[in-house]
């Protein structure tokens, strides 16, 4: 084994185009250590909490209404070779399964989902034993490593909940350009979330051995810690656990970049630590590089060394009606109503709940949606005095800020007057909806809402267009085969009245019909006298 470069750290060089510096609201959360929120006696667990979960194949239920699970125990299943894409969910507590229903948990189709609601025991302890295997996975193969993986539930936890097994079953190249790369996004740029920064404070040699499981899978030739400057115990965090690594096959260093929303976003990310700009048609795998985010990692190591099932993740609350704000592990399926008690937030004024950040964030207005997967942060807030909306004055602001180089205030135009095609030309579908333009729009417009709406109405349109052209196909195809039936029947008709009259000009010459028979007779034994003399000149030059 090669030895590693220690605590190489690095200040980054490489910039991205536009970008905006709000007010961060971050130390009122990270200041406090991590704490576990004392487990409620009722949970919802969402069956799908995962963004690309394949909704033509259904996902099993494995448990019925009064079976006891324990924590930990897998609730979901599904075929393999079939639903690549699905991922497993699992019980948070010990406890009995009360009802399987529908129920809207806050998605942006406001369609309810099917959720399992379980009741927590409270004879039996919450937390289970785990044992810890001893880095047995530096002898496990990588496809073992991925089952694990993806049987243990695990899904990005940075907000997207793209299966995590998916995105390692395609291993970087050795022959590329560029070297292998894992990139460790701890960036956390916007305001308010904390929950990665004190992960890493509190568990960054876990972290570390996380990223060298994965790195392991994908066949990485070297990490990257990507952070920023406004999270300094973090970064000595990591120089410290990196001390204590004696010897690695891999570089692993560390590069701290400005301040700067949203640094966090996969493609700005990349610019930053290589330089490079992926085209819009691009994937980080283009480039030999994979990004996985601060709390995946820690997954990963729970589920491999740990043996752990994802049941719980860490969670920033916070907000000016929060007493006591800070970073909590919560179990998956908490209903945020329990939250609100167990942290006496005045309801009366609250108007809504932020999950995730103030700018790429949704707002809920139901108090009664459990958390899941995606959860990293909960914002409650008072209730804010609604700002006038005002006509654009074309400053030309938003384009500046736009770190995906779109013309925002085009897009506006065009949603507004709902001319989706011209909208899909300006390649409306980059964009990564960050509210950079909504933060420094003057006339407080909200972009982002009129983008989101366009997209529905462009992939609608884009629907149609299909249901269109496949309705055009199948008449194509069936005109196509009436003509064939059509020309069939005339020639048919046609042979049919040729025959009609042959046998007519064929009944004046032979009324009785025996001279055509003895003439095709003779015909039928000419034909064999032929064939059987080609047999035997064929076999004779044979010989």
């Amino acid at each position: 084994m090669n030895s590693m470069h220690k605590n190489t750290t690095l200040n980054a060089t490489y910039k991205f185009h536009g970008g905006i510096h709000p007010t961060e609201n971050k130390l009122i959360s990270s200041s406090s250590s991590i704490v576990k929120l004392e487990p409620g006696k009722l949970f919802r667990i969402q069956v799908n909490q995962s963004s690309v979960q394949n909704v033509e194949q259904t996902i099993d239920i494995i448990v019925t209404k009064g079976q006891k699970v324990v924590l930990g125990e897998v609730l979901t299943s599904f075929q393999s070779s079939i639903n690549l894409l699905n991922v497993p969910v699992h019980s948070p507590c010990n406890g009995t399964v009360l009802e399987i229903e529908l129920f809207s948990c806050g998605h942006k189709s406001s369609l309810p989902e099917m959720t399992i609601i379980i009741q927590a025991n409270e004879e039996t302890p919450h937390e289970t034993s785990v044992t810890k295997l001893k880095n047995k996975w530096t002898e496990e193969s990588q496809k073992s490593l991925i089952n694990k993986i993806r049987n243990a539930g695990i899904v990005g936890l940075g907000g997207a909940t793209f299966p995590t097994h998916v995105k390692l079953s395609s291993p970087l190249s050795s022959d590329s350009i560029n070297p292998a790369t894992l990139i460790i996004n701890a960036m956390e740029c916007e305001p308010y979330i904390t929950c990665d920064d004190r992960l890493i404070r509190d568990y960054a040699n876990k972290i570390i051995e996380g990223a060298l499981i994965v790195s392991r899978i994908v066949n990485c030739e070297k990490i990257v810690f990507a952070i920023e400057d406004n999270k300094p115990e973090a970064v000595l965090a990591i120089q410290e656990s990196i001390k204590q690594i004696t010897e690695i096959e891999l570089g692993l260093s560390i590069l701290v970049a400005p301040t700067k929303y949203p640094s966090g976003g996969e493609k700005q990310l990349i610019q930053i630590v290589t330089g490079q700009e992926l085209t819009k048609q691009q994937l980080p795998k283009d480039l030999n590089i994979l990004v996985q985010n601060v709390a995946t990692l820690f997954a990963v190591y729970q589920a491999i060394v740990l043996n752990r099932n994802l049941t719980e993740r860490l969670v920033t609350i916070t907000g000016d009606l929060v007493d006591e704000p800070g970073n909590y592990w919560i179990p998956f399926g908490t209903p945020f109503s329990e939250i609100i008690t167990k942290f006496n937030i005045s309801k009366k004024d609250l108007d809504f709940i932020i999950i995730g950040g103030p700018l790429m964030g949704q707002k809920i207005s139901s108090f009664d949606i459990p958390t899941s997967k995606k959860v990293n942060c909960l914002i409650f807030n008072k209730r804010i005095v609604k700002v006038e909306v005002k006509d654009c004055i074309r400053c030309g602001e938003c384009e500046t800020v736009c770190p995906i180089k779109l013309l925002p205030q085009q897009l506006y135009w065009f949603s507004k007057s709902e001319q989706w095609k011209p909208m899909e030309q300006l390649d409306l579908k980059a964009c990564i909806e960050c509210g950079a333009c909504d933060y420094v729009c003057p006339s407080d417009i909200p972009l982002v809402d009129y983008f989101r709406f366009a997209k529905s109405e462009v992939k609608h349109l884009l629907f149609k267009e299909k249901a269109s052209e496949l309705s055009k196909q199948r008449f194509d195809n069936r005109e196509k085969r009436l003509n064939r039936i059509k020309l069939a029947r005339k020639a048919k008709q046609k042979k049919a009245t040729q025959d009609r009259k042959k046998a007519s000009e064929n009944k004046s010459i032979d009324p009785d019909g025996k001279k055509t028979a003895i003439l095709d007779a003779l015909n039928r034994v000419k034909n064999k006298t032929k064939q059987k003399n080609e047999t035997n000149t064929g076999l004779s030059n044979e010989e």
